[in-house]
């Protein structure tokens, strides 16, 4: 996608300058806490993340880097449904 990028690598500051004339600006989220990704059997949890945000045109991609630990999830039913429904 850009041309001089690979083994030898670019200069950090031309590439910022290509990517900012089209339009992609890449900026990382300070202090991150914990980042949670949850699906109906699993919680894929990253307490360690670093995590950048990507806008291209308007778009914006979320970079997770960290280490997950998947953690299941288990249904609870809260006391109040159950008195309910008794």
């Amino acid at each position: 996608m850009f041309p001089g990028v690979g083994g030898r690598g670019m200069n950090p500051a031309k590439m910022k300058q290509m990517m900012k004339q089209m339009g992609i600006s890449i900026d990382e989220i300070p202090n991150v806490e914990q980042v949670i990704i949850r699906t109906p059997d699993v919680d894929i949890v990253f307490n360690d993340a670093n995590v950048t945000v990507m806008n291209a045109q308007g778009a914006d991609t979320y970079q997770v880097v960290g280490t997950p630990e998947k953690v299941p999830r288990k249904l609870e039913i809260p006391d109040d449904d159950v008195r309910l429904v008794a």
